[in-house]
């Protein structure tokens, strides 16, 4: 993301998008919000299929429990932030 709104990364930029009902969208801003839209959509549990309520139920049995979780040091974070490429 940094890369890309600093202009890091030489990739052909969206001028224009047509929404779902066929309509041409120019401005920056909305092309930005339909995309955000369509890419991640609002998470509706009432949306969901059998399949994604059994993936629902597991996730939530596996980390319900994390009292086995430690916590992280500051080193580890550190080291981690630092080994990232810009």
């Amino acid at each position: 993301m940094y890369k890309i709104s600093k202009d890091k990364l030489n990739i052909e930029k969206i001028n224009e998008l047509k929404d779902s009902n066929g309509e041409l969208i120019i401005e920056n801003e909305a092309i930005a919000r339909l995309l955000i839209n369509n890419l991640f959509p609002n998470d509706n549990t009432h949306d969901d299929n059998e399949v994604q309520k059994d993936i629902r139920l597991r996730a939530s049995e596996i980390y319900t429990n994390n009292s086995n979780d430690v916590p992280f040091e500051m080193h580890e974070v550190s080291q981690v932030i630092s080994a990232q490429n810009p």
